[in-house]
């Protein structure tokens, strides 16, 4: 493999923003994180490296570097922690998540698909019976999303494992081509509707995305020193409410923030924010 000025980029993004000072109330650690994260995406951008590769060195980075980017020093400071047994759990945390091996089947079939060149007949199959016009075309790719959508909570795996291995072969049928001006005749078109019927389903059925799957709760995060400190899990209940007050924060906290994370919590906050607040809070 020849070694380009692209295989540094995602390093050199990285160590830049790790040399430069964190903004105001952001821990150390956490910017730390913040620079493999931002290296990992340049990778992706640039694709150096198969994405798989990229995200899987990304991981094995911050599980080696844990103690720097992962865990905030009073949780080093706890007795009792095992920083490396923790970065372990963080690392294989996402390889527990049903969704995530659903897509990896879904691809699976992929594969298939095309090895099979069963994608190929059922897209003749399509033109037999509905390849009069380009319009109708773009029906059966609708209705085959529609279908299928109250079965499979994934839209990635719906729309790149299932629907796209078969409407791939459809423009060639009509000499339609990627990266040619003929893509503009058929392919674009078909792969247009593909995307929104995919964004449309996902919103017409609660089993067409995957929103919180099970295994999952919600976590509170003090904010003290600029550093998040853990402050419990809770479950969301149909009807009841609950509230977080002063005298439920310790002594200096100047925000709360609450994430989904896996059952049983997080040692650190591994998700987006959901709900922030600086003042008392109300579920």
């Amino acid at each position: 493999m020849k070694i380009t000025w692209k295989h540094f980029v995602p390093v050199s993004v990285m160590v830049v923003l790790a040399l430069i000072p964190p903004p105001e109330g952001l821990a150390p650690h956490a910017w730390y994180y913040f620079a493999i994260f931002a290296g990992v995406i340049a990778g992706l951008i640039i694709e150096n490296l198969p994405g798989a590769g990229v995200g899987l060195i990304g991981v094995m980075l911050v599980m080696v570097l844990s103690q720097f980017v992962l865990f905030s020093p009073e949780q080093l400071a706890k007795a009792g922690f095992k920083p490396a047994a923790e970065a372990i759990k963080w690392g294989l945390s996402g390889f527990s998540n049903s969704t995530v091996w659903l897509i990896f089947a879904a691809f699976m079939f992929a594969l298939g698909y095309e090895k099979s060149g069963l994608g190929k007949r059922i897209a003749l199959q399509l033109v037999k019976l509905m390849g009069k016009r380009t319009l109708t075309l773009g029906y059966a790719v609708t209705i085959a999303d529609l279908i299928i959508a109250p079965f499979t909570p994934s839209s990635t795996a719906r729309s790149g494992g299932t629907i796209y291995p078969v409407i791939r072969n459809l423009p060639e049928l009509y000499d339609s081509r990627p990266n040619d001006p003929s893509a503009r005749r058929m392919g674009s078109y078909l792969m247009w509707m593909a995307i929104s019927a995919t964004c449309i389903t996902s919103t017409l059925f609660l089993t067409g995305l995957a929103p919180n799957p099970q295994g999952r709760d919600y976590q509170v995060w003090f904010l003290v020193d600029g550093v998040p400190r853990n402050g419990g899990c809770f479950q969301v209940e149909k009807g009841r409410t609950g509230s977080l007050a002063d005298a439920h924060m310790p002594t200096g906290t100047s925000a709360v923030s609450i994430t989904l994370e896996r059952a049983g919590g997080a040692p650190a906050p591994t998700a987006p924010t959901l709900l922030a607040a600086d003042e008392g809070v109300e579920i």
